[in-house]
């Protein structure tokens, strides 16, 4: 997607935007819509409608705007703390395309930095301490979580960014070329160029199996009508995700701009055209199938059979007989949703 030549940035949010309240408008099952994170833009859509806003949209609402509060108060200390380029991915630097920062919700901020153990030592001797399991840490894209205690939202210094396993991710000098001032207020605090930040976006969409939240697309949408779609689609080529930008692309047009639905969406992607949630059995297809979708064949079935393994193997220290149980109540749950299978796991 790109921005026509004759409309302005705002005119694609507008129109983005517009989608999404279309796509609220038709939404399954409200519940459906933490999956999706779109809460605080069906309290806004409700609210504007004149309509009662459930509690529990009041409250998605209420912790977006602390959520928002407490970044700003991160990335103040952060740029003071640290010397050097620091690049902003993601989370609050996406929410700033939105009609208010609050409406979307994020749990971390994501930050690079050409130098990450240097930045990481600085934030912790400015008062930031690190928490997590190292071990579980240990082959992450960033460093151990850090915490300013009393204070929201966890800090993530990046040595490169989140990437579905089977395409290799950009280096970070790669993320800062063209980099350009955070859209936060933040001074000194640089963002990715839109094109560079919409693959990012596009990427991170995919890095726990295909495609699970309307979000997602919505993010997507927002950075790539601010990009040069010849850009993107070069830079793409060149980051070995041509296919998985190209669908994606397809799935934000079809879903938010009205275009034509691409084959995804009218199979295991399907419960995204009314923000509903999958299945069980829709859930392993997608996981299992999906990725033929967005990669090239060999990589495509590598991380099919990524999933598959995952799928049928015990988890942590769990025996075979307790798989095998498990197993068994995934079949019988097959058409159930997936949120109410784990549920009855508990």
């Amino acid at each position: 997607m790109s921005p026509d030549p004759h409309s302005t940035a705002a005119e694609a949010r507008s129109a983005l935007f517009a989608g999404v309240d279309r796509l609220l408008g038709r939404a399954g099952e409200r519940a459906a819509l933490e999956i999706h994170r779109l809460e605080p833009l069906a309290a806004r859509r409700l609210r504007r409608l004149g309509a009662e806003v459930p509690e529990e949209l009041v409250e998605a609402e209420r912790l977006g705007a602390a959520f928002a509060l407490a970044s700003s108060v991160h990335l103040e200390r952060v740029r003071q703390a640290v010397d050097g380029p620091l690049l902003l991915l993601k989370g609050p630097e996406v929410a700033a395309r939105y009609p208010d920062a609050a409406l979307r919700i994020f749990r971390d901020v994501d930050l690079v930095a050409p130098a990450p153990a240097e930045a990481q030592r600085a934030l912790v001797g400015a008062g930031y301490r690190e928490v997590g399991d190292p071990g579980y840490y240990a082959d992450a894209p960033h460093l151990l979580p850090l915490a300013w205690p009393g204070l929201p939202l966890e800090l993530e210094v990046h040595e490169r960014p989140n990437w579905p396993r089977r395409l290799r991710p950009p280096a970070a000098a790669e993320l800062f070329e063209g980099a350009r001032p955070a859209s936060v207020g933040v001074d000194g605090l640089l963002a990715p160029e839109p094109a560079r930040h919409a693959l990012v976006l596009a990427a991170h969409a995919w890095m726990h199996g295909p495609l699970r939240r309307a979000r997602d697309l919505l993010d997507v949408g927002l950075l790539a009508a601010e990009a040069d779609r010849a850009e993107a689609d070069l830079l793409a080529r060149r980051w070995g995700m041509e296919k998985l930008w190209r669908v994606t692309l397809a799935l934000v047009e079809a879903l938010l701009l009205d275009e034509p639905a691409p084959r995804a969406l009218r199979g295991w992607a399907s419960n995204l055209a009314v923000l509903g949630e999958r299945t069980v059995l829709r859930n392993h297809v997608g996981l299992w199938v999906g990725w033929y979708t967005a990669l090239p064949p060999a990589p495509a079935t590598l991380a099919m059979l990524d999933a598959v393994r995952s799928d049928l193997s015990p988890e942590g220290g769990e025996g075979w007989r307790s798989k095998a149980r498990r197993s068994a109540r995934a079949l019988g749950n097959a058409f159930v949703p997936r949120s109410e299978h784990d549920r009855s796991r508990d």
